[in-house]
């Protein structure tokens, strides 16, 4: 389980990457789910890779 801050980016139309903390999965089938403090945001994409 991790906790990160997304940062504002400018405007509700004013897309940014950025980059999260790393967390561990466990080899196999897993479930990621992300929950939110506030409602005023959307996600465009999440990308996972291997490390």
């Amino acid at each position: 389980m991790g906790v990160d801050l997304v940062t504002a980016t400018g405007g509700y139309h004013e897309w940014q990457t950025q980059q999260g903390l790393a967390v561990e999965l466990h080899k196999g089938k897993n479930t990621v789910t992300l929950k939110s403090l506030d409602n005023n945001w959307k996600l465009n994409w999440l990308m996972l890779t291997k490390s």
